[in-house]
């Protein structure tokens, strides 16, 4: 999910408006409007449904909301974008496409020229109602996680709302609201690591991994995954005879997008097979990974270029090559020029040897 607005800045009545109507443009006339439940977003909040509602969209608000929540929002009710406004004082806006997806270069530019117009033309026929997102959303969450006995796990988040979905859920299912395995989501609900039992940490892409993994082997179903995922998948899709695809976006499936549904499925696993944490990552034969980092001058393309590799993939922004039968993925940096490269192989050693060779060829 992308950030439209400058964050953190303030946010008049007629610019939530002008944003409101550009989206509804751009984007299609259905979109949600989730906020998380402060005086100050729920003013902004209205008056971006006041401006979907002036271009004859329909708004869908939702109060006490996160982030992640966009994707349930923009699956459960179809919908052609979501819209999440936070902050106590000074209020944030981010703006998802449907499916959660992050906006286009093109379609960034389009709402900023069509929401800093004066006066945009509107239409009729708009309307803009509450939802009640969290009874829905939690009993998602109940059909999802299927049964949760015997499993005892710690949830942190800073964000209460989360962190209560989350308890609610494991103990409604016959958990355990204890334990030394601890899931962390931070408060937006986009990003998750966890701590096994024995102190180790496994990041979300792990965890991804491994929960894509089972899939592949328990409902032998074709799945879609991102280019950063375990290598170990592709070897595991052919032994188990299903179709694997790799793509930059990844699949579309919510625990992809909201972190909260991604904990709730790795805990119904560790009920399904009766283990902990570390037992269920041994599921996926383990990784090696080299992060580095390198400045060049070039762009993706001619970097994608000076690639020596058995396979190349590129969308014009990342770059995704086989190089020894080992994955290397590299994506823009925050600051220009600088760029990311991340290489996953079957040992430490060559992944570092890759990651190094690489980085000397670039700096």
């Amino acid at each position: 999910m992308k950030s439209y607005c400058v964050l953190n800045s303030a946010v008049t009545p007629a610019v939530a408006q002008n944003i409101g109507s550009a989206v509804t443009e751009v984007l299609g006339k259905k979109l949600g409007v989730l906020y998380c439940g402060s005086d100050a977003s729920y003013a902004t909040a209205q008056n971006i449904a006041k401006g979907i509602k002036k271009q004859g969209g329909c708004a869908l608000l939702s109060s006490d909301a996160f982030e992640s929540q966009s994707a349930f929002v923009c699956e459960h009710y179809l919908l052609d974008g979501a819209f999440f406004v936070n902050g106590e004082n000074k209020c944030s806006i981010s703006v998802c496409a449907d499916n959660c997806a992050a906006l286009t270069s093109s379609q960034e530019e389009e709402i900023s020229a069509l929401a800093a117009k004066d006066n945009m033309s509107g239409h009729r026929g708009g309307s803009f109602f509450q939802t009640d997102l969290n009874s829905l959303y939690y009993k998602r969450l109940l059909e999802a996680a299927e049964n949760l006995e015997c499993v005892a796990v710690s949830i942190k988040s800073d964000n209460l709302y989360i962190k209560n979905h989350c308890i609610r859920t494991l103990l409604a299912l016959g958990g355990e609201s204890k334990g030394r395995v601890t899931f962390f989501i931070s408060p937006s609900g986009l990003c998750l690591s966890a701590l096994d039992e024995y102190g180790k940490i496994r990041t979300r892409e792990e965890l991804l991994s491994v929960l894509y993994a089972l899939k592949i082997t328990e409902e032998k179903t074709p799945v879609e995954i991102s280019f950063s995922l375990s290598e170990a998948l592709d070897a595991l899709a052919k032994e188990n005879g299903v179709e694997i695809k790799r793509s930059f976006r990844g699949g579309n499936e919510i625990f992809t997008k909201d972190c909260v549904f991604l904990t709730v499925l790795i805990l119904k696993y560790m009920s399904k097979f009766g283990c902990g944490l570390n037992e269920l990552c041994s599921a996926l034969p383990e990784t090696a990974v080299s992060r580095k980092s390198f400045c060049s001058s070039a762009d993706i393309l001619k970097i994608a270029d000076e690639i020596e590799c058995e396979n190349i993939v590129t969308d014009g922004r990342n770059v995704f090559a086989k190089i020894k039968g080992s994955n290397v993925l590299v994506t823009p940096g925050t600051a220009r020029g600088r760029y990311c490269l991340e290489v996953q192989a079957a040992d430490s050693e060559t992944a570092r040897e890759i990651a190094l060779n690489l980085t000397d060829i670039y700096n």
